[in-house]
């Protein structure tokens, strides 16, 4: 159960640091300035969170059959948005709130934005790496 909660935390740390530099960046070329002033939200989280329970499962069942990274990423990324916008949609049913609402033609009604595939690619095989260190981590903490 601590291996899990500790796997939680790193992985909500490290999207919500991911998303920040993410806003930032995307921001400061917006406004055509050197400044960085990124965010996020503490709905987030647990969004980031849910990473060692749904990514890491998937991860190592990928890496069992020893799918190419393309496949892996594209899957990560297809399961991304199913929980984005199952959250989502969570939130607006349950607490009548919208923690995010997406704009622009490649949206699903507010809950996801296609836009955002090539980040989320990107974004899940860096979790791979991640995950790599985290199980070394567990076979000095947790043994």
């Amino acid at each position: 159960m601590m291996q899990l909660l500790f796997h939680m935390l790193l992985y909500g740390l490290f999207g919500w640091g991911v998303e920040i530099v993410f806003t930032a960046i995307k921001k400061s070329v917006k406004e055509k300035t050197w400044g960085l002033e990124g965010f996020t939200t503490l709905w987030a989280f647990p969004l980031y969170a849910s990473a060692a329970v749904f990514f890491e499962p998937l991860h190592d069942a990928l890496s069992a059959i020893h799918a190419h990274w393309v496949l892996r990423g594209a899957i990560y990324t297809l399961g991304i948005y199913g929980i984005e916008l199952l959250y989502g949609l969570f939130m607006v049913v349950l607490l009548k709130m919208h923690p995010w609402k997406y704009s622009g033609r490649l949206t699903l009604r507010g809950y996801v934005h296609f836009a955002y595939a090539p980040a989320w690619f990107t974004f899940s095989l860096f979790l791979e790496h991640m995950h790599n260190i985290l199980v070394r981590i567990d076979q000095v903490l947790y043994r």
